[in-house]
């Protein structure tokens, strides 16, 4: 907001895309986690599309992995690690 307001429009530009992938990079790992719980639950309809979203964040790509063994498909969960 300060770099706003002195008029300093790309610097301000720039700190809201440096901001932006911080938040989505947080936003993705509380999704995969999210999702990982599901699994764990039992809650696998749940789990995929939360683990979707999280991509390509690692834990999503381990809890596809994991969802993929619950479902029984071990070939799936290999091509997910």
């Amino acid at each position: 907001a300060l770099l706003v307001a002195r008029g300093r429009w790309e610097d301000a530009a720039r700190q809201l895309e440096r901001d932006g992938g911080s938040v989505d990079a947080a936003l993705r790992a509380a999704d995969a986690r999210r999702g990982a719980l599901a699994t764990l639950r039992g809650a696998l309809e749940e789990a995929e599309p939360l683990l979707q979203r999280a991509l390509p964040h690692p834990e999503a790509r381990l809890g596809l992995a994991a969802l993929a063994l619950e479902r029984g498909e071990s070939r799936t969960a290999l091509d997910r690690v």
